[in-house]
């Protein structure tokens, strides 16, 4: 897996049909953001961080520098400070579902911050090759966008979640964890809520069930991309630990259910799988096999090509119910 650990070439990534518009240089955005004070809105460039797998493991904070961008949308008729999540793209980028997703959240009274981690870096996509942007960069991203939300006068800084899209789901999901905020995140701050959908979850990290906030997953139980059951499993050990943790499983849906512009059952042949792949942290930043304890080769044999994506209106409903129920009792929306 791209999460931490040895750069090697599992595919775990998520799919979208196009990029919704972020398609900007670096020189047309100005100057990155180092606060939002001024209560700015739309296209907003910032500084991050790409550390490679290891460097993210053992905290090497000279990572290269980089210069990414995000659109944040504020709810029209907005009182006091409102609530925000941070929206975080598979590997074909910020895709046709996040509209979507922008107009839901914006109309139940929350800003969202749709974060585009390829534009800045020069990548197209990593769903063919998952080496070109290890996830935990994609964590680093989401930590920056995190702390600079903080600064804005019209969110609460308290009230930020992060939601994100296979690729982007491994980033909502494994932000959770303590030891990455605390290695990582903004000081005093995390974030207040995680919802990934269709994640990968074959991975068993050191201190995984040391998180800070409820976690909700969202996958299709047809799923040939990212499977459901580790993340059932993940969610079990999560549970035992007294994690506020569950899985919302669909049944009969695919990869990408929530993504309307595509059909209802696509192929895609040259896309990278890892859904027979397990891995297991044995020490920070040292990954292995879980079946064998053997080290992680360049290419494990695990590793195959083409997987199913598809979308599924009645998933992509209840999801969304799921999705905005959670959200109004963990942000305290009832009756705002």
């Amino acid at each position: 897996m791209d999460l931490v650990g040895r750069t090697w070439r599992v595919g775990f990534p998520g799919f979208s049909v196009a990029l919704m518009g972020l398609v900007l240089s670096a020189c047309s955005l100005g100057h990155p953001r180092i606060d939002l004070a001024d209560g700015a809105t739309g296209t907003i460039a910032f500084r991050t961080q790409t550390p490679t797998p290891g460097d993210f493991a053992r905290r090497n904070l000279d990572a290269p520098a980089a210069v990414i961008w995000g659109e944040l949308s504020i709810p029209r008729r907005a009182s006091g400070r409102v609530p925000a999540v941070v929206l975080v793209h598979g590997s074909s980028g910020v895709g046709n579902n996040m509209p979507g997703w922008r107009s839901e959240l914006n109309g139940m009274g929350v800003a969202t911050f749709i974060v585009d981690s390829f534009g800045g870096r020069g990548i197209k996509e990593t769903a063919t090759d998952q080496s070109r942007l290890a996830t935990s960069a994609m964590i680093v991203d989401a930590y920056r966008a995190l702390a600079l939300l903080a600064t804005h006068p019209a969110i609460d800084r308290n009230r930020v979640a992060v939601m994100g899209f296979s690729k982007g789901g491994a980033v909502a999901l494994y932000s959770s964890l303590t030891r990455f905020q605390r290695d990582w995140g903004p000081p005093r701050l995390h974030f207040a809520a995680h919802l990934p959908f269709y994640p990968p979850c074959g991975i068993r990290l050191l201190d995984e069930e040391q998180v800070s906030a409820p976690i909700r997953i969202f996958h299709g139980a047809a799923d040939d991309w990212t499977p459901v059951e580790p993340c059932r499993e993940y969610v079990e050990r999560l549970r035992r630990a007294g994690v506020d943790a569950k899985v919302h499983e669909f049944a009969g849906a695919l990869h990408g259910f929530d993504v309307p512009t595509l059909p209802g059952s696509l192929y895609l042949p040259g896309v990278q799988n890892g859904r027979g792949c397990g891995v297991r942290e044995q020490s920070p930043g040292i990954f292995v096999d879980a079946a064998t304890g053997a080290p992680l080769s360049e290419r494990p044999a695990c590793v195959r090509y083409g997987a199913t994506v598809g979308y599924q209106a009645r998933a992509h409903r209840e999801a969304v119910a799921a999705v905005k129920e959670f959200l109004a009792t963990t942000f305290e929306l009832r009756g705002e």
